[in-house]
């Protein structure tokens, strides 16, 4: 048990505390103040606890990072054909540099705007903990094709786990270890059988569920941290989608609106205060 200065939200780009803040007690083993953290690869994070879950949609994540990859490919195609030290491979040394820190940057942004969000969530439910899946090892010794092989040494899951760790310090959240997340997306909370997943929904026929799979994930995680294993916790019944403040939301020739497929339930952007 410990005490920490708790309250709304912080402005961690700005530096600037909320006022208002107040005293209360945190008790790390109780389940509704612990924030359980699942990084994917296709939706940056769900965050939630035992009550509620939010899928953090950023596909704006991913489309950049492929789209610099493929520019990144052809520059580097056109750099190889010029004479070394002419002035044209110079020209495209230094637009292949600016081309990369301009990446960096949009990606840094968008892993801080990712992280505020999961804090965020943290703080307003009063957790004490935070508690993240482990995914470090998941391309080690797979290999699954170039695409595949592309998006997971793209995928920056460990800059957002950074991100995560001084932003909570800074709010009085601690971070536990990480997890281990083997078979998390693959088993039922309620009745524990196991389950391949078909896309994002994870179904259940002998429970009849149905829901995100990151979210059972993120219920399994919590289940294995507090009891020792999975399939021992109900997923959350308030799940809830959230695009971070200020990325741009993605649309498709189509002007498809998020949300207007039932099969895919899309992305529901946070109203602003």
């Amino acid at each position: 048990m410990k005490t920490t200065e708790m309250g709304g939200p912080r402005g961690y780009d700005s530096g600037k505390r909320i006022k208002g803040r107040k005293r209360h007690l945190v008790v790390d083993t109780l389940g509704l103040l612990l924030a359980v953290v699942v990084q994917g690869e296709i939706h940056p994070a769900v965050v939630g606890d035992k009550e509620q879950a939010i899928v953090i949609t950023c596909r704006e994540r991913r489309s950049r990072s492929q789209g610099n990859a493929k520019r990144l490919a052809k520059i580097a195609k056109a750099i190889a054909r010029k004479a070394k030290g002419s002035r044209r491979h110079r020209r495209l040394v230094r637009a292949k540099a600016r081309m990369k820190a301009k990446h960096t940057r949009i990606m840094r942004d968008i892993e801080h705007k990712v992280s505020h969000e999961i804090v965020e969530f943290a703080a307003e439910r009063q957790a004490g903990t935070i508690v993240i899946g482990d995914v470090r090892d998941i391309a080690d010794c797979v290999d699954k094709g170039k695409v595949h092989n592309g998006r997971m040494s793209r995928w920056n899951h460990g800059k957002i786990r950074f991100s995560i760790g001084y932003k909570a310090e800074a709010e009085g959240i601690t971070v536990a270890p990480l997890v281990d997340e083997y078979s998390i997306s693959k088993t039922c909370p309620h009745c524990g059988q196991r389950h391949n997943s078909r896309g994002r929904n994870f179904s259940c026929p002998t429970f009849g569920i149905r829901t995100h799979r990151d979210v059972v994930g993120q219920t399994n995680i919590l289940s294995r941290f507090l009891e020792g294993d999975v399939g021992r916790l109900p997923v959350p019944t308030d799940v809830k989608y959230r695009i971070p403040r200020n990325v741009r939301v993605l649309r498709s020739r189509c002007e498809h609106r998020p949300g207007s497929n039932p099969r895919s339930p899309g992305a529901i952007p946070r109203n602003s205060d």
